[in-house]
Order: C-alpha cells, then sequence, then structure tokens
C-alpha cells in the first residue's frame, strides 16, 4: 500500500465516522493543514506515531505484511 492509498483509506474512514478534519487534527496534535495535505496526498514527511494516532483516531490499523 502506497501513501496514496493510505490517505485515501483514511478520508474514507474519518468520513465514514462523521469526524472532521479538526476533529482528528485535535486528537492527534497536529494542525488541520497537516491532516488536509495527508488527505491529498502532498504530506511528504508526517511521522510514523502521529500516522499512527490519526488511523487509531478512525478505526483503522495499520499492519505489515
Amino acid at each position: 500500500m502506497d501513501i496514496l492509498e493510505l490517505a485515501s483509506a483514511f478520508r474514507a474512514a474519518r468520513i465514514n465516522r462523521r469526524l472532521t478534519q479538526q476533529d482528528v487534527a485535535s486528537g492527534a496534535g497536529v494542525s488541520v493543514v497537516t491532516v488536509s495535505r495527508f488527505e491529498r496526498g502532498d504530506l511528504h514527511e508526517l511521522g510514523i506515531v502521529k500516522l499512527l494516532n490519526l488511523f487509531k483516531l478512525v478505526g483503522l490499523e495499520l499492519y505489515p505484511r
């Protein structure tokens, strides 16, 4: 799975849970701009801890292949 697929899965899960970008940004300790850029695939570096926190907020988990 590449970053665009991760971003798409995240956005779909966020919308499905009826969370705003502000909701997940606040919960993960990142800015709304960061969430927006991540969802667009326009974020070159996020950090694994922040990524895991964002995914947890929308009910997603990452597993190694």
